[in-house]
């Protein structure tokens, strides 16, 4: 009554998982929002900037899209990280696109499924961190250096995935090939529950509440059975 609840979107579970630091969480958190500090957003507020990156050979426009994804630099990044999880790349797509690309892919029921989740958070994250150095600190570092630094994070947060219900050959062998240790989901026990009738002259109240809406006698949370198992009333 006191707010107007937003809807849910599927990306937000991942974005705001306890394993992604909160740093992470916040970068990404702002990319969202077009709120990075990227040359585009602050001509837009007036302060006049000759803009030229840092990640190219030629120099380019920075904006979100370049930075993150459609860069020379992040663009290869993608691509490696890509081809080690088995997704699909296609060259220059937009940043909001993979996000969307690989969150579709993600799942809480499997190991890789919910780091497919917090990939592109940790991906977005590094990579404006590397723009940042290279930008206040001259220091350019080279995509495998990004790459590893990923991975590392990435084998981190791995730690924190404690259950899950399926792990195929598949992605064994890419959990493997990323240096992490695979989570073996937990078996399901099964029982046996069998309903005993009542020794003679005693009766039995079953209250599962399975007779509500039963327009017998026995329509409501509990059944009176005798030793014969007949029902003999309800409440």
């Amino acid at each position: 009554m006191l707010r107007i609840k937003a809807p849910d979107v599927h990306w937000a579970q991942w974005v705001w998982n306890k394993a992604i630091p909160k740093r992470v969480s916040v970068a990404m958190w702002k990319a969202l929002s077009g709120s990075l500090s990227v040359d585009s957003s602050i001509r837009k507020v007036g302060i006049a900037i000759a803009s030229k990156c840092n990640c190219c050979l030629v120099g380019h426009d920075k904006n979100t899209d370049h930075v993150l994804s459609t860069g020379d630099f992040a663009d290869e990044v993608w691509k490696k990280l890509s081809h080690y999880l088995g997704l699909q790349w296609r060259s220059k797509q937009g940043w909001w696109e993979r996000v969307q690309l690989w969150c579709a892919r993600a799942k809480r029921s499997t190991q890789l499924g919910c780091l497919l989740g917090m990939l592109p958070c940790l991906i977005t994250w590094r990579l404006w961190v590397r723009r940042c150095r290279a930008r206040m600190e001259g220091k350019n570092e080279t995509v495998q250096e990004v790459v590893t630094s990923i991975k590392f994070w990435l084998q981190q947060m791995a730690y924190s995935i404690k259950k899950v219900r399926a792990l195929s050959s598949h992605d064994a062998r890419i959990l493997s090939d990323l240096d992490i240790p695979c989570v073996m989901p937990r078996q399901r026990q099964t029982r046996m529950i069998t309903w005993r009738r009542p020794r003679a002259g005693r009766v039995k109240l079953n209250v599962d509440g399975c007779s509500f809406g039963n327009p017998n006698p026995s329509g409501r949370g509990g059944v009176i059975r005798d030793e014969f198992g007949k029902v003999r009333g309800g409440y």
